[in-house]
């Protein structure tokens, strides 16, 4: 049985002297060790780091706006970190949250998500991961479902921003729970209310396997 570690690797980066005392930029990675696969190793963590590297220029170019001539002086912050969520013999899940806020009404919520097969490294498509799908079959049952979850839950949503962000030819971001089931993510204010949060929605195994 192969086995496989898993070793968080964290970057830190604080900026001082900018508009807040209260500014900061903490960005945290994660470094994947797959020892009988080094290729593929090195594959994976370059993508993760390159998404570390991402965050922490977006936090770096934050914390650089200048103070207001007037007015209240405001915080600019950013909180990222990369998390693993699911790994198996073939698969390996990795999401990153991020939170930043630049003054504006609120603070602004992106999550990203990787599935990764562990044999060769590439991205697993959500269409690849439910049985082979071509993009448009995929994301037309994934709407119908979610659109069920959604109203199930009584949650409020927009139609056509959902028919939107479920185009044909999109890449769902999702990622794998530890009972690796696929779980779709949306962003605040992607199709629902702000207040809404994160959405994830589970596509249940009887669906994956429909």
């Amino acid at each position: 049985m192969k086995k496989i570690f898993l070793l968080a690797g964290v970057m830190m980066t604080l900026a001082l002297g900018t508009a807040s005392a209260n500014d900061y930029n903490d960005v945290a990675g994660v470094s994947v060790s797959l020892s009988e696969r080094p290729r593929v190793e090195a594959k994976i963590n370059a993508m993760l780091a390159k998404d570390v590297a991402r965050a922490q220029h977006a936090g770096a170019q934050l914390l650089a706006k200048e103070a207001p001539a007037t007015g209240p002086v405001l915080d600019h912050w950013q909180m990222y970190s990369q998390q693993v969520t699911y790994q198996s013999d073939r698969y390996l899940s990795v999401v990153a949250k991020g939170t930043s806020f630049d003054g504006g009404a609120h603070p602004d919520t992106q999550w990203r998500a990787w599935v990764f097969d562990k044999q060769n490294g590439q991205t697993v498509t959500l269409a690849d991961f439910l049985g082979e799908r071509s993009n448009a079959a995929t994301n037309r049952l994934v709407r119908a479902y979610v659109q069920r979850a959604l109203t199930a839950r009584a949650i409020e949503y927009w139609p056509e921003e959902l028919a939107k962000a479920t185009a044909v030819y999109n890449d769902l971001p999702y990622y794998l729970n530890d009972h690796g089931d696929a779980v779709v993510i949306f962003n605040p204010a992607q199709i629902a209310p702000y207040a809404t949060g994160v959405l994830e929605v589970v596509v249940p195994a009887r669906l994956q396997h429909n």
